[in-house]
């Protein structure tokens, strides 16, 4: 957020990564939804931007068009609710 490139520039590279695995995900499951969580997804567009370019990209046609990644609502609560939701079942 204070604009150090080094920093930006490794976000923008794991968000390469994740994208292309997003993609790869996306390709053979074709989700209706694809949520990222967790203490990553207070980054924001820095990282959300090549996140969605590379698993579009990376993404057959038929899959692609109708490829929606999102930041989860639970922000870093999200490990905890899940552990929560083991615990319920």
């Amino acid at each position: 957020k204070r604009g150090n490139k080094k920093a930006i520039n490794a976000i923008r590279t794991a968000g390469k990564y994740i994208g292309i695995g997003v993609a790869n995900l996306n390709n053979i499951l074709n989700p209706d939804i694809v949520v990222i969580g967790g203490g990553v997804s207070n980054i924001g567009k820095t990282l959300f931007d090549p996140i969605k370019s590379w698993a579009r990209m990376c993404s057959m046609e038929a899959s692609r068009k109708s490829l929606l990644i999102v930041a989860s609502k639970l922000k870093a609560n999200v490990g905890v609710m899940g552990a929560i939701a083991l615990c319920l079942r």
